[in-house]
């Protein structure tokens, strides 16, 4: 994941990931591009995926 977030957005694009929010929506409430938080959106649906088949 990129390291040049502040601990802040990423905590509010992943309350907004678990709040079911749309990555564009969340991009815009937040300030954040787009793509960028597509790349979290993801990030978050892998590491759920790897956490359950551990």
């Amino acid at each position: 994941m990129d390291k040049g977030l502040s601990k802040c957005k990423r905590e509010k694009c992943l309350s907004h990931f678990c709040e079911d929010i749309p990555a564009s929506k969340t991009a815009q409430l937040t300030g954040m591009n787009r793509n960028t938080v597509n790349r979290y959106y993801n990030a978050f649906r892998e590491r759920i995926l790897s956490w359950q088949y551990k």
